[in-house]
């Protein structure tokens, strides 16, 4: 993109990605792919003008490449941000007088000085502007600066101006030191330093699959398509078997404190005590998937099924009770939000016009592991913007539509 100006009349592009063709005219193309031409390309394009969001669809196929469709969005949040405006707002507090004051009476060096932007969430404003957050870290003796925040001086950038338009310098606290806060694993000191042998897997008769094209044949799955890969792992039209599984890894997100040690600390502060005057804060993540299943095509039913207990009715038996399944089919989309716990059921993914040899439905079960659940008030605005988390499981029909405006959303949406 190059130079970020301040300016409403430039055209800054949020987001270019695929438009993805509706499943019908794919569908259509595979059952007679030799007489059909391939589904046009296009790309979703999401720009910003005169203060304006303006959504774009590109056909690719044509030549020169084509505009077919545009509209500017009206609704709530904002693109999301680019990385060139976001290191201009980043340096704008370098040429702050009140900013430069703010360090020179803590008494840091303004080259150890850097500042990061956050975007900042919805609470109830009636009309909202492209804000981000700027926070201000001190460098000096370390490359992890997000261990040495600098307190007590919020600052606010409207984007579209490109100028900062709140300031306050409220307090100020005891720097974090230095030490300790390296987590580059070659700079790292035994144990954490040392390094594993590599480990080699050998297969001496070669892989158990093979990759024509969009088409992996297993050595005992047959012949699959893998119709959508998302997250490394293909939809398979066989019986296969998906584990997603999630780590953590990276930086604390921490805060400036005066105590040095959990001892002197005598009221709450949202956090726990990782070093001398620095509080880990609460916070917590929620990942989202969204499955595509097609089982065996379109038609497709989410059934739930429930594991009950029942009392034995027959006389004289040693037996007091037994447990049994009862299923149920989710006929709207209400019946399919669930809110997961302790109660013992199965979640299928199922088409009801195929059978398996035996009889059965051919589908998917979906297997979660630990629940985590949203401990906020239902109408508290950080929890009205991320509502998709009241449940843990949601079912809806696949709108394309919707899905292409996740990107318009995701700077200081309402929910």
């Amino acid at each position: 993109m190059g130079l970020y100006e301040a300016s409403s009349e430039n055209v800054t592009f949020h987001y270019v990605g695929l438009d993805k063709p509706e499943k019908p005219l794919i569908y259509s193309w595979m059952s007679n792919r030799a007489d059909k031409q391939p589904p046009h390309r296009r790309a979703s394009v999401v720009v910003r003008f005169r203060e304006q969001t303006h959504e774009l669809i590109v056909d690719l196929s044509s030549s020169p490449p084509s505009i077919v469709s545009k509209e500017v969005y009206h609704g709530h949040g904002f693109p999301i941000l680019t990385l060139e405006e976001q290191t201009v707002a980043g340096d704008l507090p370098r040429t702050h007088d009140e900013f430069i004051r703010s360090i020179e009476k803590r008494g840091l060096d303004m080259s150890d000085v850097v500042c990061s932007t956050y975007s900042v969430g919805w609470y109830g404003e009636p009309r909202s502007r492209r804000v981000v957050k700027v926070l201000a870290y001190y460098t000096n003796g370390t490359v992890n600066f997000y261990m040495r925040p600098i307190e007590g001086i919020p600052m606010v950038v409207d984007l579209e101006l490109m100028k900062i338009v709140k300031y306050h310098d409220r307090f100020k606290t005891s720097m974090p030191t230095a030490e300790d806060t390296e987590y580059r694993l070659e700079k790292q000191d035994s144990p954490f330093g040392s390094h594993l042998n590599g480990a080699a897997i050998v297969q001496p008769h070669g892989p158990g699959f093979e990759i024509k094209g969009h088409t992996t044949r297993f050595s005992q799955f047959g012949n699959i398509n893998c119709v959508k890969v998302i997250s490394n792992f293909c939809h398979l039209g066989s019986c296969y078997q998906t584990n997603r599984q999630v780590g953590l890894t990276g930086l604390l997100e921490v805060k400036a404190v005066n105590y040095t040690h959990a001892s002197q600390i005598t009221e709450d502060e949202y956090g726990t005590m990782v070093g001398a005057n620095t509080i880990a804060t609460h916070h917590d993540h929620f990942l989202t998937y969204h499955l595509d299943l097609d089982v065996d095509g379109a038609p497709n039913s989410f059934v739930k099924t429930n594991l009950i207990t029942k009392p034995v009715a027959e006389e004289g038996m040693p037996r007091k009770s037994y447990w049994t399944v009862s299923s149920k089919t989710a006929r709207t989309e209400s019946e399919a939000q669930l809110h997961l716990g302790l109660e013992p059921c199965d979640l299928l993914v199922v088409n009801p016009d195929k059978r398996t040899k035996v009889g059965n439905n051919v589908g998917y079960r979906l297997i979660p592991g630990p629940i985590a659940s949203p401990i906020l008030f239902r109408d508290d605005y950080p929890q009205f913007r991320a509502a998709f988390t009241d449940n843990n499981l949601w079912v809806t029909p696949c709108d394309e539509r919707k899905m292409g405006r996740r990107p318009i959303r995701r700077s200081k949406p309402r929910g």
